[in-house]
C-alpha cells in the first residue's frame, strides 16, 4: 500500500502470469509466434520473441510490463503490475495534485 500527503491510501493489485528473470534471454527459445519475459531489472521493459526474433521494448505513457497486455502491448497500469524487485519509475497520483514516487 501507498500514503499519500493527504492520507488516502492506495492499494496496488497484482496479476501477473510471467516469472521474472535473473538475466536477459540469450536468444528466443521458440522459433515462431510471439513470447515476452520481464527485464529482470526494469519493470515497464521487457523482451519480446518474434518469429525468432529477440527485441528490447519499453512499455509506453507510463505503463509497467505484465506480460497480458491488458491496456496496450503487454503493459498495465502500476496498480494492475507486481514488479517485485524491479524498478518501476513511475508516480503515484494522490488527490489535490499531489504525488509521489513509487
Amino acid at each position: 500500500m501507498f500514503m499519500c500527503n493527504s492520507r488516502k491510501m492506495f492499494s496496488l493489485f497484482s496479476v501477473v502470469l510471467a516469472q521474472p528473470l535473473l538475466q536477459a534471454p540469450s536468444g528466443c527459445p521458440e522459433p515462431y509466434g510471439v513470447q515476452t519475459y520481464p527485464h529482470p531489472q526494469l519493470c515497464d521493459q521487457f523482451y519480446k520473441c518474434t518469429n525468432g526474433t529477440l527485441t528490447l521494448e519499453q512499455c509506453e505513457n507510463g505503463l509497467l510490463y505484465d506480460g497480458n497486455g491488458n491496456v496496450h502491448n503487454h503493459c498495465n497500469y502500476y496498480w494492475g503490475v507486481d514488479c517485485g524487485n524491479r524498478k518501476a519509475d513511475c508516480k503515484l497520483f494522490c488527490l489535490k495534485g499531489r504525488t509521489r514516487n513509487i
